[in-house]
Formats: structure tokens, C-alpha cells, sequence
């Protein structure tokens, strides 16, 4: 999958690291792609990434995350995932 990166330490110069300037990040799941919806509520958001070869993840955020990020569509951003567990199903 493109856009995903899984160093540790990276830093945002056009390797999907996400981290700002001089922050480094435990997580080492980056999906660099491109906002392409965003749905707000009183409290929450979705924001919509599309990350590439019609692949897209929602993300669930705060409101005033939105809005501290000045987040909207069109501009690329980095999702970083951090996830303690991974659950399986089946039908």
C-alpha cells in the first residue's frame, strides 16, 4: 500500500512521518493521504483520508481537533494509527 510508512523518529519531510518539528512519535503506522471529506457534530468529527488505490480511512476526532488543525478538504495530512489491539472476525 503506498503512503505507509513505519519508521520510528521520522521526521514530516516527505516520508510520511507526521511528527512536527523536533516531536517523535511512538506510533508506527503513518498513512500519508489527502482529506477528502469532513463531518462535524457538536462534539465529534469524521474526517475522511483518502490514502490512495481507492482506499480511504474515517477518523473520529474531537470538533475543536478540526478546527485547532484547521482541517479541510483537499490539503494531505498524515492518519497515525496506534492501536493496542487488533480484533478478527468471521461470518
Amino acid at each position: 500500500m503506498s503512503g505507509v510508512s513505519s519508521g520510528l523518529g521520522r521526521g514530516a519531510g516527505g516520508d510520511g512521518g507526521g511528527e512536527a518539528a523536533g516531536t517523535q512519535l511512538s506510533a508506527r503506522n503513518r498513512l500519508k493521504g489527502t482529506v477528502t471529506a469532513i463531518t462535524l457534530a457538536a462534539v465529534m468529527a469524521e474526517v475522511t483520508v483518502d490514502i490512495g488505490d481507492g482506499t480511504t480511512i474515517v477518523a473520529a476526532v474531537t470538533r475543536s481537533s478540526v478546527e485547532q488543525l484547521a482541517l479541510r478538504q483537499g490539503p494531505v495530512v498524515v492518519a497515525v494509527v496506534k492501536a493496542t489491539d487488533v480484533l478478527i472476525g468471521t461470518r
